[in-house]
């Protein structure tokens, strides 16, 4: 996989502008990363866990969105691994998405250190609550 954008050393934004997609659904990722871009920040996107770990050692983001099924992990085990690879100030803020709105997944990723998990497909006002800090207009994934 390519991590879209991580190869870059400059971006126009400030670097906690930064929004970071990790999904191995190529097509959910362009549309997040349009719909961010069409907020005006930046947007990087990962395929798979490793990829997102290298994106993350290699610049400050935001906002994570994760999805909680990858290949080679969970969503919440990569959101474990973010957290014990980065403090503080570098801990972005993380929001799952998830095709199933059970309430064990919900709980795994709040657990993980998750702030929300909303559901797929993902709406322009989930981003935008996430983004700016606000709760979703929309019903989350609780069961």
């Amino acid at each position: 996989g390519i991590v879209c954008g991580a190869e870059q050393t400059q971006v126009s934004k400030s670097e906690t502008s930064m929004i970071l997609v990790i999904d191995d659904d190529i097509a959910t990722c362009m549309i997040i990363r349009s719909m961010v871009e069409r907020m005006g920040m930046a947007c990087d996107v990962a395929h798979s866990s490793e990829e997102a770990v290298e994106a993350i050692s290699r610049r400050l983001y935001a906002v994570v969105f994760i999805d909680t099924f990858l290949p080679s992990s969970t969503g919440w085990d990569l959101a474990s691994e973010i957290h014990r690879h980065l403090n503080g100030a570098q801990m972005p803020k993380m929001v799952g998405m998830s095709t199933s709105n059970k309430a064990d997944i919900r709980c795994l990723c709040l657990e993980a250190g998750m702030e929300n998990v909303f559901l797929k497909p993902v709406l322009r006002i989930d981003l935008e609550s996430a983004i700016r800090g606000g709760r979703s207009k929309r019903p989350s994934s609780k069961s």
